[in-house]
């Protein structure tokens, strides 16, 4: 990957600022620390009392699923003979922010506050709909004393529990064209199990959400044979079933890439070796013994990638990588195009530019060409800033009197595209995945609400659809007036809204709509008006913010801001996509 992270990003010295590094690479600042999540204390649950009620056996049985370690034996103690047999509380999980227990005509109902269901590989689903919003529970006598019939197959638990015993990890699934890794969240016990229960979420295949738009090299119905064991020099061997054996060499390759990068988060792992019927499997050029250091020729960042930032000055695109401020050389570097906002595509090479009317989108050359060799690709009523993704396809959203069009530019043409959840609604902001296989926006006009449009490619990366955009998360609040979306990482987006004349944030939220990870310090509050910000999917590349008066901020991995000075008379930043 040609790769520039900031050298450090601006320098100007037309303006006669103090200078900056004028070489070396800035990456996320790691001197801070994140917050350690605490290790929960150890808690064994009381089973049934004699002569307890229906609502005290409900409330007990809620109690019980709460065991440290994780155990569902006490729970059980709640059930009766053949519900205990029958429950299968892997299936899924609720978590909650509190309960509501109360006696019926028919047993218990359990009302949950902000209920959100997680699949069976620990996958974020959203919250409960109207309907699911309460549990009932019918009890029976058994020996006298009332046991639950029909639990529901889910463990329920606290949210409070959720975020001291599960961390999340990425499962890594390919894009259609197999060859970019897609990251997609889930949650996983923090237990010395964790290789073992990302393999299975792993070769159980994406979510129902996204299964049109990712592939994964395991066949359906591709099981783990027990468990992972981790040999004494950290290899883990890797048990599965005949099926990954009567792969190709070039899918086995990509299944060993999908468990590299997987197990990856893994700790005190070296390698891995998949076994079946207890023999070692070649897993193509992978080999037997697949090193997880090295992550060989498969990424999870688009080939060609180019992170280097780009900025506006008086209405001209302007470079900001290696340690000082550049002119670009193409036609939107120079005077005659007045630009408003503007997308790079992956490779650093072409341009999509909203002029100042808003509603006039040009292409062109980043660094070389003349004027002449703009064209003129829509025409609109209020275009957002434009993103790009691997497969060269430009991306705009136009906001309309009707509500917003999504339009995909394509190195042939430019076609309109119909997306249920997003065309027709008021998007104030939106990002599309590098790798190009999902867009994510803000719609609303008062509270804010986060929607994910997975976006359908064939094999050879040509755009076939859009798929129906899911609403993920809760409604957000504070996000009056302009915003802006960015990626911070795999799986997650950033969003900047002003709060205040003199008050700008900067907020961490999951592209699934899921509570994220807790240990990650969320960034403090920027005591300026905020003009830009850039971010990138990849986690070491900085979030930038420009502030109103020029400075350049970049975001340290404790929460606070870096601050380099001031830069006059910049008016956004990007970073390709």
């Amino acid at each position: 990957m040609n790769r520039i992270l900031l050298g450090l990003v601006l320098a100007l010295a037309a303006a006669g600022c103090s200078a900056l590094p004028e070489a070396g690479p800035v990456v996320s600042d790691t001197s801070v620390p994140r917050s350690a999540a605490p290790e929960p204390a150890p808690f064994t649950p009381l089973g049934p009392g004699r002569g307890d009620s229906q609502t005290e056996i409900v409330a007990g049985f809620l109690t019980a699923m709460q065991a440290n370690p994780l155990s569902t034996s006490v729970a059980k103690r709640f059930l009766t003979p053949g519900a205990r047999t029958t429950w299968s509380p892997e299936r899924s999980m609720i978590v909650h922010q509190g309960t509501a227990v109360q006696e019926t005509a028919d047993g218990v109902r359990v009302r949950l506050g902000n209920g959100s269901r997680l699949d069976a590989r620990g996958a974020w689903l959203g919250p409960l709909p109207a309907g699911e919003r309460h549990l009932n529970f019918r009890l029976v006598r058994v020996n006298g004393e009332w046991r639950i019939s029909d639990p529901v197959d889910a463990l329920v638990v606290p949210m409070e529990f959720f975020e001291s015993r599960f961390r999340a990890y990425n499962l890594y699934f390919f894009d259609p064209t197999r060859q970019v890794l897609v990251p997609e969240k889930v949650y996983q016990p923090r237990a010395s199990q964790a290789a073992s229960n990302l393999v299975r979420a792993l070769v159980a295949g994406p979510s129902t959400h996204l299964d049109s738009v990712l592939w994964s090299a395991f066949p359906a119905g591709t099981a783990l044979d027990l468990s992972v064991v981790k040999a004494d020099d950290g290899v883990a061997e890797i048990p599965l079933d005949s099926r990954v054996g009567s792969l190709s060499p070039r899918r086995l390759e990509r299944a060993a890439a999908q468990l590299q990068f997987t197990l990856r988060q893994v700790a005190d792992l070296s390698a891995i070796r998949v076994t079946i019927d207890g023999e070692p499997i070649s897993m193509g050029e992978a080999g037997v013994d697949v090193p997880l250091s090295r992550p060989g020729k498969w990424s999870t960042q688009p080939p060609g990638l180019v992170d280097e930032p780009y900025g506006l000055r008086e209405g001209r695109i302007v470079g900001l990588g290696g340690g000082r401020e550049s002119a670009t050389k193409g036609p939107f570097g120079r005077p005659g195009f007045s630009i408003r906002s503007f997308g790079v595509d992956l490779e650093g090479r072409r341009v999509l530019a909203v002029a100042t009317d808003r509603a006039t989108v040009f292409s062109g050359r980043l660094r070389s060409g003349a004027a002449d060799g703009v064209r003129r690709r829509y025409q609109g009523t209020d275009v957002l800033a434009p993103a790009f993704d691997h497969s060269g396809d430009g991306w705009l959203v136009d906001r309309t009197a009707r509500g917003a069009r999504l339009i995909r530019v394509g190195r042939r043409g430019t076609e309109v595209v119909s997306a249920p959840g997003l065309t027709g609604q008021h998007v104030r902001a939106f990002v599309v995945s590098r790798d190009g296989t999902r867009l994510v926006a803000l719609i609303g006009r008062r509270a804010g609400q986060l929607v994910e449009v997975p976006l359908r490619r064939s094999t050879s990366g040509a755009f076939v659809r859009a798929m129906s955009g899911k609403r993920i998360g809760r409604p957000l609040a504070d996000v009056a007036g302009r915003v802006e979306l960015v990626w911070g990482g795999p799986t997650d987006v950033m969003l900047l809204s002003r709060l205040g004349r003199q008050t700008s944030q900067v907020r961490r939220l999951s592209a699934d709509g899921s509570p994220g990870d807790p240990t990650l310090v969320e960034p403090d509050l920027l005591r300026a008006q905020a003009l830009g910000l850039a971010g990138s999917s990849d986690p070491q590349v900085p979030v930038l913010v420009l502030a109103s008066d020029g400075r350049l901020l970049a975001l340290r991995q404790g929460g606070s801001w870096r601050d380099f000075g001031p830069r006059p008379g910049l008016r956004s930043l990007t970073y390709p996509g």
